[in-house]
């Protein structure tokens, strides 16, 4: 730090008065207090240099502090000032930064629900595309349709077992009036479906009636062939009808109700084509006979089984010559209680002359019981009866797989934690000893008032079971079993017709795998009707809704079973495509399970709404839907 004296003139010469001497006669002068200093602070210039230096309450400037310069505290107080500033800018701007982060969370809340409702958008009809559970393996541009859970599959041929059975979806009238105790069977000598039934109309004169039927042999269409044949006379009671298997004949019987006559009856009916011709009746049970008899057929020896009640429990043997029947004496059943109930008795064919009779014994408490017998030619020798069934049992029905020894036995419990169910169990076969699997279910709850029947196929290696369930309002259903050594397993339900009905009957032709399935609806007209499956074996198309094929609209994405899968719905164009030719039309294509610009609809195809094309290419790489099947 620099100090200056007062300047003076010496030797005319100005310069600083030099340290020591003193201005004679005068005082050095006063600092003046100035901007920064305080008014009772000052200075002496004397010999001793001395500023006397304290902050002003306001001060402006720069200071003298110990011969040095020194801040006033105007800057410091402006600092602080604008630091105060500064920290309160800073308040206020944390603020607006929580605003600012307060609004973009409302926007992204906003984003989510316009997408949701976009997604919402586009799942709803007339959206351009869904959003789907994938129930096979999808691959970008599949053709896709629903199956019976709702769910999509590519659409594709298959060739194996279906699962579950498919039905044609058109029923076939085989009488357009009321009618009852209807029964149906398969001659595969002629390749012939045939149904008995009784007419309910016409007076009241209740006729029998015969009816020819064909399937065809890839969609399952049923047709009858000719005029009814007509069976006995009038007050008919108790149809039943069975192949003669290896001959172009059928056994019919019934019971004769007319005039309070109660006689059993029974023709042979001769087949050729689609012309059915009965021999001459013979009466195999005298008046006052029950209206259920069950027959069987011993394919063996070539001999009639008739079993029947009139006062106690009987069966006998018949021969044929022709369409003649003869029969032989009159024998005592295994079983001593009457036969109750048609739908509760049948007579099964094991080969080698073996027959087994399975009844609801009615003489114990109606279980469930077995015996087989050898038959001798005019009479059986009965092995030991087994028990199957320790409730009331009805609704039974056999199946036997030959190959290994074993029969299906399906049924109603009747009682028990299976009291409503349809139940089935394995019945193991050497000799005349039976041995039961464990029970096993193949529906909830079946109604007593209807038939199940039961088929095997040794194609298949499956039993083809059908029922009325009644927990879907009566429908018809079938369901394929799977025999494992004691146990058995059961395939997906199909349901035959969305109908109420009853009297549900069906018959097998095991050399194309189909079933025909007959049945009374039980509204308006309660018409006869019958329909067919498709083969069980064989190409098919899946998916089905109800056994209907469809088409709903093409993969956008790729997707395994199980996973989400976007679905192209008609009304929009589907840019997914490679080498299409503008303004051609496009059809559904099995497949390759794409699409194709042929028109031709595969044979296999079965939908609700008839075959037409689903697009129209608009350029070679995009397909605008316009149709769903």
């Amino acid at each position: 730090m620099v100090a200056r004296r007062p300047v003076v003139s010496i030797s005319g010469l100005r310069t600083e008065l030099p340290p020591g001497d003193t201005i004679v006669g005068g005082s050095p002068g006063n600092l003046i207090a100035g901007s920064g200093l305080d008014d009772g602070g000052g200075g002496s210039l004397g010999d001793n240099v001395e500023v006397d230096v304290s902050t002003a309450p306001s001060p402006s400037g720069l200071i003298i502090v110990a011969n040095k310069l020194g801040a006033d505290g105007v800057a410091l107080r402006f600092a602080e000032s604008a630091l105060a500033s500064g920290n309160q800018a800073i308040e206020i701007a944390s603020t607006a930064l929580a605003s600012g982060n307060a609004s973009i969370a409302l926007a992204q809340t906003a984003l989510a629900s316009g997408n949701a409702a976009l997604l919402a958008i586009s799942n709803t009809p007339g959206g351009t595309e869904a959003k789907l559970t994938a129930a096979s393996t999808i691959a970008v541009g599949n053709s896709v349709g629903l199956d019976d859970t709702y769910r999509v599959q590519a659409i594709r041929s298959v060739t194996g077992v279906s699962d579950p059975p498919q039905y044609n979806a058109t029923q076939s009238n085989i009488c357009a009036v009321q009618n009852n105790y209807q029964w149906c069977c398969y001659n595969a000598n002629q390749d012939r479906f045939v149904s008995v039934f009784r007419d309910n109309t016409g007076g009241f004169t209740y006729t029998n009636f015969a009816e020819v039927m064909t399937i065809n042999s890839t969609t399952g269409l049923m047709t009858a062939t000719g005029a009814l044949t007509g069976i006995g006379g009038n007050f008919a009671d108790g149809n039943y009808i069975i192949e003669l298997a290896g001959t172009n004949k059928v056994l019919i019987t019934y019971r004769n109700s007319l005039g309070g006559a109660d006689t059993l009856i029974a023709f042979c009916g001769e087949l050729s084509g689609s012309t059915l011709t009965l021999g001459s009746s013979s009466q195999f049970s005298g008046g006052a006979s029950s209206i259920p008899q069950v027959t069987g057929y011993d394919s063996n020896r070539g001999e009639l089984i008739f079993n029947y009640y009139r006062s106690a429990q009987y069966y006998r043997i018949g021969t044929l010559s022709g369409t003649t029947i003869t029969l032989n004496a009159e024998q005592s059943s295994p079983f001593t209680g009457s036969i109750d109930n048609q739908a509760a008795y049948r007579i099964t064919d094991l080969g080698s002359s073996s027959i087994m009779f399975t009844q609801r014994d009615t003489s114990n408490s109606n279980y469930g019981t077995c015996v087989i017998g050898t038959n001798g030619g005019t009479s059986i020798t009965w092995g030991t009866k087994y028990v199957f069934e320790s409730n009331n049992t009805a609704s039974i029905d056999v199946s036997y797989d030959s190959a290994n020894s074993k029969a299906l036995i399906v049924y109603r419990p009747g009682g028990g934690p299976n009291a409503d169910d349809g139940v089935a169990k394995v019945a193991s076969i050497s000799g005349t000893t039976i041995s039961f699997g464990t029970l096993s279910v193949f529906a909830a709850n079946i109604n007593i008032s209807t038939y199940v029947s039961t088929h095997y196929d040794s194609g298949i290696e499956r039993h083809v079971i059908t029922y009325a369930d009644a927990d879907s309002s009566d429908y018809p259903k079938t369901k394929c079993a799977i025999v494992s050594g004691t146990g058995v397993t059961f395939e997906t339900a199909a349901t035959v017709v969305s109908a109420q009905v009853t009297y549900v009957q069906s018959a097998y032709k095991a050399s194309t795998n189909q079933s025909m399935v007959a049945f009374a609806i039980t509204t308006g007209s309660q018409d006869l009707q019958a329909t067919g499956s498709k083969p069980l074996l064989g190409e098919s198309i899946v998916p089905t809704v109800g056994s209907q094929n469809n088409f709903i609209g093409v993969a956008k994405t790729a997707a395994a079973s199980g996973s989400a899968v976007t679905v192209g719905l008609p009304g929009a164009a589907q840019t997914i495509y490679t080498g299409l030719t503008t303004g051609s039309g496009y059809y559904v294509d099995p497949v390759s399970s794409g699409i194709t610009n042929s028109s031709t609809a595969p044979t296999s195809w079965s939908g609700g709404v008839a075959w037409q094309k689903i697009g129209r290419a608009v350029s070679s790489t995009d397909l605008y839907l316009t149709d769903t099947l």
